[in-house]
């Protein structure tokens, strides 16, 4: 699931944090060369609740990660858009987040 990104141009920017089911896994691309790429579901790593979207956001405007980065990266106007979208997009406060994560291993 990839909300739809306010310039198409930077739509591929957000692909390492966007969410991905299996197939969709950057690591696909090497079961070419591997004889077996088993995936595997993890367990729920973290489950965290924001109390409001301004905690959930701050993150965001101090560049945390590739999403903040990109975040802290645009001009005052298009981080204000973002910053709705993103209110658009979460449930009311508060709100619970959950953060799984998919593994593979390949054995060449």
């Amino acid at each position: 699931m990839q909300p739809d990104a306010l310039d198409p141009a930077d739509a591929d920017k957000g692909q390492s944090v966007a969410v991905l089911q299996p197939p969709e896994l950057p690591f696909n691309r090497y079961r070419s060369v591997a004889a077996a790429v088993p995936i595997s579901r993890l367990i729920t790593l973290m489950v965290c609740e924001h109390p409001s979207f301004e905690e959930w956001w701050e993150p965001f405007t101090l560049g945390v990660g590739p999403a903040g980065d990109y975040a802290t990266g645009l001009e005052a106007r298009r981080q204000a858009q973002l910053r709705e979208r993103c209110r658009e997009l979460l449930p009311a406060a508060p709100f619970v987040l959950t953060a799984r994560a998919w593994a593979a291993r390949g054995l060449v």
